[in-house]
């Protein structure tokens, strides 16, 4: 029986894979891809007689790959625009032009039936020694997680990172692989993924690390949240500057079945059902093991942000640490109110309350990450509207903002004033049930007693 299935390539005029470059002191410093905002969407067709076929075809896609594109393994409405044109990829404030697409879960969902698949490992240093080649992550990881693995077609690379090295010094080990499937039904891979991340919590890679401002942020080998269907696969060979040589990141393929969802979704279900307990202790002790590396950053974090309100905006040290650990706390909790400062990649920046005085002027602007040591452009994104709740995906009630670090995540935008409001109605309302509440009571007992 022949197999067919289909992807897309984005193909922008930015660079889309890393560049790598000497920094001063004549180490290897890596500049993330630039994600695009426009471009053309290649569809791109693959049929074959089995998987691995069809791997060895997405294969020579990968390998033939320019810094100037890269992978969406969901797939077009058709392999042509109307007009015979390739469609126009978009941001989502431009989209509704003949033609063109924004990166949005609507646009690009889930293939359903036949689908190339990926998960996405990223390696703490130890695992890099471990796991130094693609058939180590198969034999070690893998197939240990679920034995179907064994006999099921994967395709296995290096990630991007692995690509260069110093001109005459060693290759480096990888610090990650991605690896390719083919599925029987393209619907499963999140949930599938997902259920991976907590067989591999279960077998004693759940590990906890802090982020810039402190939070914990639970690790297990797969990232969880990267097998989104609208999430780019950046695979093209980096860009090297003077001093840094390329290394071949040589492609692996084993196996040669079409990975059943059904089987693979029952066995890992039962599996975690099973190690339940197991999976809550190693996360318990891996967040009591993180804890004072978390509580470490949140300081830093915090006489950081203080210096730079002295200076920046000369408020008095004590005034400055007011405000951090005020900031700091609605980071946590996931509510960002009036005078929280949100910078955008213009170089511009503005209070929620200015967002939410004047919405349009905001309207889907970008900015950069929140909480990684090198902020990255593009990553967050201000919808300053009111809109619907999707528990599916986690999205509050608008107005948010939204980012794609750490796999993800909202905070509500709102005004003081407004969450005052709602704070003195409940408080009137819970006085009122109760007082209601005792008034039914006495008159039930009125009635009782005749």
């Amino acid at each position: 029986m022949t197999l067919r299935t289909r992807h897309t390539i984005v193909r922008a005029s930015s660079r889309m894979t890393k560049l790598i470059e000497l920094d001063a002191d004549g180490k290897l410093m890596k500049q993330a891809a630039v994600t695009p905002a426009s471009g053309s969407l290649i569809d791109c067709a693959y049929e074959a007689e089995d998987a691995q076929g069809l791997l060895q075809l997405f294969a020579d896609a990968l390998e033939d790959l320019s810094p100037r594109e890269v992978i969406l393994l969901s797939t077009l409405p058709s392999a042509m625009a109307p007009g015979d044109r390739h469609w126009r990829l978009c941001t989502k404030e431009n989209e509704g032009a003949p033609g063109t697409l924004a990166r949005t879960k609507a646009n690009f969902g889930p293939v359903t039936g036949l689908a190339i698949g990926a998960l996405d490992f990223d390696l703490p240093p130890q695992g890099r020694v471990e796991l130094p080649h693609a058939g180590a992550l198969i034999d070690r990881i893998l197939v240990p997680a679920w034995p179907g693995f064994a006999h099921t077609a994967l395709l296995v690379r290096p990630s991007v990172s692995a690509g260069a090295k110093l001109i005459g010094g060693e290759a480096p080990l990888p610090s990650g692989y991605h690896v390719y499937f083919v599925i029987d039904d393209g619907r499963y891979i999140e949930p599938i993924c997902k259920l991976l991340f907590n067989r591999l919590a279960a077998m004693g890679h759940a590990v906890v690390l802090p982020s810039k401002r402190g939070a914990r942020l639970r690790r297990a080998l797969v990232d969880a949240v990267a097998s989104s269907p609208e999430r780019l696969i950046f695979e093209a060979d980096p860009m090297l500057g003077p001093g840094v040589e390329p290394v071949m990141r040589d492609i692996v393929i084993e196996g040669e079945r079409v990975l059943v969802a059904d089987e693979i979704m029952r066995d890992l279900m039962a599996a975690n059902v099973r190690d339940d307990g197991i999976i809550a202790a190693n996360w318990a002790a891996a967040e009591e093991a993180a804890a004072p590396l978390c509580e470490a950053a949140r300081a830093k974090w915090i006489e950081g942000r203080v210096d730079e309100l002295a200076v920046v905006e000369k408020k008095t040290r004590p005034e400055a640490r007011v405000i951090a650990q005020r900031e700091a706390q609605a980071y946590d909790a996931g509510v960002l109110t009036d005078d929280f400062v949100i910078d955008f990649d213009d170089g511009t920046s503005a209070t929620v309350l200015e967002i939410l005085s004047d919405p349009d002027r905001f309207k889907s602007k970008k900015g950069p990450s929140l909480d990684e040591d090198r902020p990255r452009p593009g990553v967050t994104m201000v919808w300053p509207y009111r809109s619907a709740p999707d528990p599916a995906t986690g999205k509050p009630e608008g107005p948010w903002l939204h980012s794609f670090e750490h796999g993800g995540r909202y905070w509500r935008l709102r005004l003081k004033a407004v969450l005052e409001a709602e704070e003195a109605f409940k408080a009137l309302f819970d006085i009122a049930h109760g007082m209601i509440a005792n008034e039914i009571g006495h008159l039930k007992k009125v009635v009782r007693n005749g």
